[in-house]
């Protein structure tokens, strides 16, 4: 008996103890589920602030552009106020605007807007305006040093103090009109100041300053720009140089090479809210340069845009297009044409890609014949000599010394030789740290005729208001398709004949064209955006147009803080623009 009442009570516990395992499971599971829960919630609910703080952003850069704006005084002319009954006895016909409420207006009169007028207030952020030149003139700068010679003595503790500046204005009231003291101590400190190295950056300078500002060399002088500037083998870099060039050149994680589809939709919105002001739309960005938001919308995002095969139509026109522009009897020299001249011709295509597809597909200089064993021996005896080349500008150089192929031959029939190689050298090329391309557009310049700079600018927007045409269908190209070689594959002949279409898109890198140092030194432009106009129509002629010469700085969010900054060397529309509002 005393056995059975144990086992009985031995069975009990387990059953009990089997219950409360269950009980704890699922309590555990409980606690999972609201776990998930609660995350999910909390990441959404960072999604919603992230989307209203963007929104409130945008509202803040509109308001501000509004209130910065330049507004045109009311021309309207204010003359005594007469009885409408003695001017009309009856109420007019072409007015929509009740007679009682008319009669209640006081002051300066104005129409109602029309349906044109709250149009063109709509799309007005989208159109260029001339602004008023920033540019300090030489009588200023004259006024400046004398100042600074005078009544600081050239003393370097002096000029640094901003207490120093504050009779400036007051001295030369008629010269420095709308000048500011701080204005003017910057323009001395960052131009003008005796000692000051505004040449352009060497080889030695970068790779000094990356060490310096990456912490390479000591740790503690991160962020901390003036013993940065001490350290370089060059002296007399200001701080504020060395932030700007460490920050647009040398700092990788500051420029992206991709962009993602929430900053698709982020630019759009801008676009949408500011038109073509790339500087402001950058500020609502984090590690994103005006010119690469320009280059994006331009060449991917903008609906102008045509992608894709070129149809019979588009060829015709280029091909008619070259031969209005080029001497028919001379040969085609490839740096000779004006591709932006040629892209008004064929809507929805730019220079990249008609010149792309030309030298590419209807060039008579190129073969489109099967290789021959001599070529493909010869194609892996100078892919094998340029092992350590860099892959940068390599098939280019190869298909000029094999002769009438094109840099996309080359590379697609040396990935067909050798496809593990090929491989390899795609995984080399991810694990090197390579900064991405700013996209830089040649200026139009007066004087002598030069094809390769003399380029007209038009907008995308002006066009788009003043002819409104049918959409133009786009036609997405497909994605690439990931080819991994089988084993049957991995070991084939040096010569097969491969006659197969693809229909897969040869990716095509557009790099800037290299600027002469005539030019470098011409534009060569400094941090805060001023530049001697007079100094420019000496060298070259008046303009075209000359527009806001006083750039508005881009934050970039690094280690934890907010830095501002503008790219250095910059020639771009900001400054000079030759827009060619009609067709």
């Amino acid at each position: 008996m005393l056995i059975g009442g144990r086992k009985a009570s031995q069975k009990h516990s387990l059953e009990a103890i089997e219950r409360a395992l269950e009980a704890n499971e699922a309590y555990v599971a409980h606690l999972n589920t609201l776990q998930q829960s609660i995350t999910s919630r909390q990441a959404s609910m960072r999604n919603e602030i992230s989307r209203i703080e963007r929104v409130l952003a945008l509202q803040r850069a509109q308001v501000s552009v509004q209130e910065f704006s330049p507004t045109q005084p009311s021309t309207t002319r204010i003359s005594a106020r007469r009885s409408s009954n003695s001017i009309r006895p009856h109420p007019s016909f072409f007015s929509d605007s009740h007679p009682r409420k008319r009669s209640k207006i006081r002051g300066d009169w104005e129409p109602e807007p029309n349906a044109d007028t709250l149009l063109l207030q709509q799309h007005f952020h989208q159109a260029f305006r001339a602004l008023h030149s920033r540019v300090f003139t030489k009588k200023e700068q004259a006024c400046i040093t004398s100042y600074v010679s005078q009544f600081l003595q050239n003393d370097s503790k002096r000029v640094r103090d901003r207490k120093e500046w504050k009779e400036i204005t007051l001295l030369y009231p008629k010269l420095l009109v709308g000048r500011s003291p701080f204005a003017c101590q910057l323009r001395y400190m960052l131009h003008d100041a005796p000692g000051l190295r505004l040449c352009a950056w060497t080889k030695e300078e970068d790779n000094g300053l990356k060490r310096l500002a990456s912490g390479e060399e000591d740790l503690s002088i991160r962020n901390r720009w003036e013993e940065i500037a001490s350290r370089l083998p060059f002296p007399g870099r200001p701080p504020v140089h060395c932030l700007i060039r460490y920050q647009t050149k040398l700092c990788a994680s500051n420029l992206n090479s991709q962009f993602t589809s929430e900053e698709d939709q982020i630019l759009r919105d801008g676009i949408a809210a500011f038109g073509e002001r790339w500087n402001q739309i950058a500020d609502l960005m984090d590690g994103r340069v005006a010119e690469q938001l320009r280059h994006r919308w331009h060449q991917t995002l903008s609906p102008h845009v045509r992608q894709g095969k070129f149809s019979i139509v588009e060829d015709r026109r280029l091909l008619l297009a070259m031969y209005a522009y080029h001497d028919p009897s001379a040969l085609i020299q490839r740096n000779q044409v004006n591709w932006h001249e040629i892209c008004h011709h064929v809507p929805g295509r730019g220079p990249p890609q008609l010149r792309d597809r030309f030298l590419n597909s209807l060039t008579p200089d190129i073969t489109f014949r099967s290789w021959t064993k001599e070529e493909d021996a010869k194609l892996i005896q100078l892919v094998a000599e340029n092992k350590d080349v860099d892959t940068g500008g390599l098939w280019s150089r190869i298909a000029s010394q094999l002769g009438r192929r094109t840099d996309n031959q080359v590379a697609r029939r040396w990935k067909y030789l050798a496809p593990l190689e090929h491989t390899r050298r795609q995984e080399m090329k991810k694990c090197k740290q390579i900064l991405p391309a700013i996209f830089r557009r040649a200026i139009a310049r007066k004087g002598k005729f030069n094809p390769k700079t003399r380029q007209q600018k038009r907008s995308s927007y002006i066009a788009s208001l003043v002819i409104q045409a049918a959409p133009i269908n786009t036609c997405r190209a497909s994605k690439a398709i990931k080819h991994t070689p089988s084993k049957h594959q991995e070991q084939r002949p040096e010569h097969e004949e491969l006659e197969k279409p693809t229909d897969r898109k040869a990716l095509r890198c557009y790099r800037p064209k290299e600027w002469s140092k005539q030019a470098e030194e011409a534009f060569r432009l400094q941090q805060t955006g001023w530049r001697d106009l007079n100094e420019y129509t000496e060298a070259f002629g008046e303009p075209e147009r000359w527009e806001n010469s006083f750039i508005s700085c881009t934050r970039v969010k690094s280690n934890g803080f907010y830095t501002y900054w503008r790219r250095a060397r910059e020639c771009e529309d900001k400054y000079l623009h030759q827009v060619k509002l009609y067709e």
